[in-house]
């Protein structure tokens, strides 16, 4: 039983969230309705930290959530989350 392979949802993910270093800015800042975002989590922050299978997606932002989350509506795949700040990164058009 000892060697029974790991199925959570952080299984396998040594390096898909390695943190980089978290600053005030970043828990600060403020996004825009109707904005693209990216998902990239950031392994320091863990509150509001998306499933690793969103990392690279595009999607924009649909409204403000509570004091420092966003709701993200994904457009290909008819989805909306929940995501912290601190893992989102602006599009730049």
């Amino acid at each position: 039983m000892a060697n029974k392979k790991p199925k959570g949802p952080r299984a396998n993910t040594r390096n898909s969230f390695k943190g980089s270093k978290l600053t005030i800015e970043q828990r600060l800042k403020e996004l825009e309705v109707g904005s693209k975002v990216v998902v990239k989590a950031n392994g320091r922050y863990q509150n509001g930290m998306p499933n690793r299978r969103f990392t690279g997606k595009i999607g924009s932002v649909e409204k403000k959530v509570g004091l420092s989350s966003y709701m993200i509506n994904f457009l290909r795949e008819k989805k909306k989350l929940i995501i912290g700040i601190c893992h989102l990164k602006q599009v730049k058009d």
